[in-house]
């Protein structure tokens, strides 16, 4: 049998020439703009192997959003990673997103540390997605970390003092989530228009 430091260094291997593979799989990215399509599907090694979003992340949970917000405002590239990919055990779904084991998962991605332009430079043209799709959340002109550290604000305001509430909102869709909150502040910028017209 391999003792355990030839199976680490052939992991490590195996790593870097996956990372490798998919850069020069992705170079052709950076002379344009930031896809929205999601480049970098799943990350494997001999033990496990991670699922990413899909494309324009419609499959992120809106707590998911917050946090790899948060992150990516941060520039802290281990724990965005550990955020947006889940683990994929050998037979059944992916395991869904949990918060607290993101400190614990942020280990493993350290080793993929040479895809961190590209994973940024991918998860831009999804922000830049759904600044389009939802103008009223995401007002033009906000940088990279005006919105970060408000979404668990966002949140709280939007579940009120309700717990249950709270926590279904955390488990939803984000683009659901989102589209709710963009219709809402698309009625208060309306009714102000229409105030500030009548005084």
């Amino acid at each position: 049998f391999p003792s355990h430091d030839k199976v680490g260094e052939d992991e490590q291997d195996e790593v870097t020439q996956q990372g490798l593979a998919l850069l020069k799989t992705c170079d052709w990215v950076f002379d344009g703009n930031p896809p929205e399509k999601w480049l970098i599907r799943c990350l494997k090694s001999p033990f496990a192997r991670f699922e990413g979003p899909l494309d324009k992340l419609t499959n992120l949970t809106f707590e998911q959003l917050w946090y790899s917000e948060l992150y990516y405002s941060q520039n802290n590239f281990t724990k965005m990673m550990a955020v947006l990919y889940q683990k994929q055990p050998r037979f059944g779904k992916k395991n869904a997103f949990d918060s607290d084991k993101i400190d614990e998962s942020a280990k493993y991605f350290a080793r993929f540390e040479a895809l961190k332009s590209a994973i940024y430079f991918n998860y831009e043209g999804c922000r830049r997605y759904l600044a389009v799709c939802f103008q009223h959340v995401f007002k033009s002109g906000e940088g990279k970390g005006d919105k970060a550290g408000n979404w668990l604000d966002v949140a709280i305001g939007m579940a009120g003092d309700d717990p249950i509430k709270f926590n279904a909102l955390k488990k939803e869709n984000m683009y659901i989530v989102l589209k709710m909150l963009d219709n809402s502040l698309a009625q208060i910028e309306k009714l102000k228009t229409a105030n500030g017209s009548n005084s």
